[in-house]
């Protein structure tokens, strides 16, 4: 644009813009006497020649060419604030063009000054102590005495205070997993706050909270404290406790009796905490009810707490199973030489275990049968007492208490040989498929076959010198009377499988 058309016309003699690299001012109205100043702007910032002509009229010029002095203020640097004093201090540069070579160069900002000495440097550095630290905007100066017009000015903004407030940080922690963190900043004065936290947290209360942490919000918690008084910042360190994991192991089957262990996994720290059937608490890891009975069956609860974080409950499911309850039955004379039946009845897949004291060496061999729910026992020719014991064992591993009964072995003439008939033969005894009689007799027999209830399970007749084979199959196990009906003689045999 035209600059010289916005100049004011009567403050002007000549202007020339032409933004070429020749400019012509022409002074054609020039007055005796009158001083004209030359303002020459070099916008290239390169060197050149100024030249002055005079191209007509009868006056002369005269005129000795003196640069201006030009001063300017870079910008200030504020240093860090001492907490001791509230000061702090600023720096920076005077920048001149053609100072005067005599004099001072003051630089001043409020009551704080300084002042250089010429000659002077067209960079002159400078530092200012002793600021007061009050976060205000203010101005800073500098001035050359032997040119007081050439100056110049700038702002610049002190420090915030810096004497720490006393104030101190406090919160719940540590807080479990999923609860409420609370952390406040006490401090009796008005202040503002700028909080900083994990997780990108940030807050300007003075009192702060987090709903359900979780272990994201765990770390340090820093706020910045300040008033028209002090300022500082307080930091905090946060733990969230993850809940503990709460395991308990499986107690297995228990039955009437046995004791009840009850026990869980180890967590560092933990305090457990059991409760169950018939006001069952404790407060051990490992615990254990003994003698126990179906009432102590139920549900068993336990949770473990880690500083002041309780976790979820577990529980186990416990039966306790009656012990079963069995019965013994068999001979309670039995012959040297000869055997005996005894039988164990309970509960349908039992096991049986049986036991026999004896004073003696009466017991020649046992037999199992059925299972072992019946046992044969084959005496030696002994005579003495005998007491026969059995267990029961259920399908669930518990056992019975003891059952037992006494059978006396003695030569006296026992039922089998007071009714053994001699005629009749049977094998095998003890038998398992079949049974073979045969009759040596001279006369034809009327046989049955009867159990130790009196219960007739097979008759027939059998002729002179015949052998019968008799299936065995529907027979349960078991001691049987094979007998003739016409003379009542009997004797035993025995069915094991």
């Amino acid at each position: 644009g035209d600059v010289c058309n916005n100049l004011d016309a009567g403050a002007v003699t000549t202007c020339s813009y032409a933004g070429g690299q020749t400019e012509t001012a022409n002074f054609t109205s020039a007055a005796a006497n009158d001083y004209y100043l030359l303002l020459i702007t070099n916008f290239s910032n390169n060197q050149t020649t100024v030249i002055l002509n005079q191209t007509a009229g009868t006056g002369n010029f005269a005129c000795d060419f003196v640069p201006a002095c030009i001063i300017s203020l870079g910008t200030p640097v504020s240093g860090p604030c001492d907490t001791l004093t509230n000061l702090h201090s600023i720096s920076g540069q005077v920048f001149s063009f053609n100072p005067p070579s005599t004099g001072t160069l003051t630089i001043t900002a409020g009551t704080n000054t300084q002042v250089i000495q010429a000659p002077f440097n067209n960079a002159q550095s400078y530092l200012l102590t002793g600021i007061p630290s009050d976060g205000q905007t203010s101005e800073i100066t500098a001035v050359f005495s032997a040119a007081p017009s050439c100056s110049a000015a700038t702002d610049y903004t002190a420090q915030p205070n810096c004497i720490p407030c006393q104030a101190t940080v406090f919160s719940n922690g540590p807080v479990c997993d999923g609860g409420n963190l609370s952390i406040t900043a006490s401090f009796e004065e008005q202040a503002s706050y700028q909080w900083t936290g994990p997780n990108g947290f940030t807050s300007d209360e003075g009192h702060i909270q987090i709903l359900g942490v979780t272990s994201a919000n765990a770390g340090t918690y820093s706020v910045f404290i300040s008033n028209e008084n002090c300022s500082g910042t307080r930091s905090i360190d946060v733990e969230i406790v993850p809940k503990p994991d709460a395991t308990i192991f499986d107690p297995g089957t228990i039955c009437e009796g046995d004791i009840l262990f009850l026990g869980a996994a180890e967590i560092a720290g933990g305090i457990y905490h059991w409760y169950g059937p018939l006001g069952f608490t404790s407060e051990s890891r490992n615990t254990q009810i003994n003698d126990v009975n179906p009432a102590a069956s139920g549900t068993y609860n336990m949770y473990v707490s880690v500083a002041g974080c309780a976790s979820l409950t577990s529980s186990v499911d416990v039966i306790i199973t009656p012990s079963p309850v069995v019965s013994i039955s068999g001979d309670t004379l039995g012959t040297p030489g000869d055997f005996s039946l005894f039988s164990a009845t309970g509960n349908e897949g039992n096991q049986y275990f049986w036991n026999f004291y004896a004073n003696n060496t009466i017991i020649e061999n046992t037999v199992y049968t059925g299972g072992s729910d019946t046992v044969i026992v084959f005496w030696n020719e002994e005579q003495g007492n005998v007491r026969v014991e059995v267990i029961g064992k259920d399908s669930a591993g518990c056992f019975s208490s003891p059952v037992s009964m006494n059978i006396n072995v003695t030569g006296w003439v026992g039922i089998n040989k007071y009714f053994a008939d001699p005629g009749i033969e049977i094998s095998p005894n003890p038998a398992n498929d079949f049974i073979r009689i045969r009759n040596t007799l001279q006369s034809d027999r009327d046989l049955k076959i009867t159990d130790p209830a009196g219960k007739t399970v097979w008759s027939g007749k059998i002729q002179t010198a015949e052998s019968l084979l008799i299936s065995l199959n529907g027979f349960a196990n078991g001691m049987y009377f094979l007998g003739s009906t016409a003379d009542q003689k009997w004797q035993r045999f025995i069915i094991t499988r």
